[in-house]
């Protein structure tokens, strides 16, 4: 809740980690962006999903910016 992503993309650490997920917790987990405050244009861009970590970028008009989001990882 209310965590601020850099323009440039932030690295978020799942805790405790590696994140439990799926049968035999070998299923990277399936993650939800909101923004906060949505400007136009703004697209939130989600890599490198893995069990300990996932980074979260914000880009508006292809260019990153930085901005508040609300972000949930859930297992399935």
């Amino acid at each position: 809740v209310n965590q601020s992503i850099a323009a440039g993309g932030t690295t978020l650490t799942f805790a405790p980690a590696p994140f439990n997920g799926g049968p035999g917790g070998v299923a990277a987990p399936n993650i939800q962006v909101t923004i906060i405050g949505t400007t136009a244009g703004d697209d939130v861009f989600i890599t490198a999903v893995s069990l300990t970590a996932v980074t979260i970028q914000v880009k508006n008009g292809g260019v990153g910016v930085a901005r508040t989001v609300n972000v949930i990882a859930q297992g399935f």
